[in-house]
């Protein structure tokens, strides 16, 4: 089995629109939300092998959460470039890429990326993936060179303001999300 958790990158800050697009970094929200998902990943003990990343600054300081909460070093994320701006095939080529020794991948994006992948795979479409929203989609598949559309199992998908009540301490005791199954 393959697993790909796949990230859209927590809100952004336009404080200074004269930087870049790919290096606009988080905003005070965008860090707390961040913050907030990795901790949840780490509570509910989800494995983790890799952590693909894009190489705009909002992404990777979203992915420095999840290595900060997960215990692994900055290091640990891969930067790829193809992430920046990535449809649908560029994602599962790069996918089909991974040394299969990996079987659990963190991809850290953006959006039209996130919302495609969710919907390529929720059996209920959605019409934006919120910054932040985290979801796994599992392949009965143990080479990655295998991976399709066809061959993966939309198994979670989790969001911030699902916690909005208790967001703003970050309060950890908390609920399933509301379309999580069994996995």
């Amino acid at each position: 089995m393959k697993w790909v958790y796949f990230l859209r990158h927590a809100k952004s800050s336009w404080e200074q629109p004269e930087l870049d697009d790919i290096d606009r970094p988080l905003n005070p929200r965008g860090e707390e939300a961040a913050q907030l998902m990795a901790q949840l990943f780490k509570r509910r003990e989800l494995p983790l092998d890799h952590i693909i990343c894009s190489p705009a600054e909002r992404c990777q300081q979203t992915a420095l959460h999840f290595c900060q909460a997960l215990n692994r070093p900055a290091g640990d994320i891969e930067i790829s470039y193809r992430l920046y701006e990535a449809e649908l095939p560029q994602l599962y080529q790069r996918l089909r890429e991974l040394p299969n020794q990996i079987n659990k991948v963190l991809v850290v994006g953006h959006n039209t990326s996130a919302t495609n992948w969710v919907n390529a795979f929720k059996p209920t479409p959605i019409d934006n993936q919120p910054t932040a929203g985290l979801s796994l989609t599992i392949f009965s598949i143990n080479d990655w060179q295998l991976l399709d559309r066809s061959n993966g199992e939309f198994a979670f998908w989790d969001y911030p303001k699902l916690y909005k009540k208790k967001y703003r301490e970050l309060d950890l005791d908390l609920q399933p999300p509301l379309e999580e199954k069994e996995f």
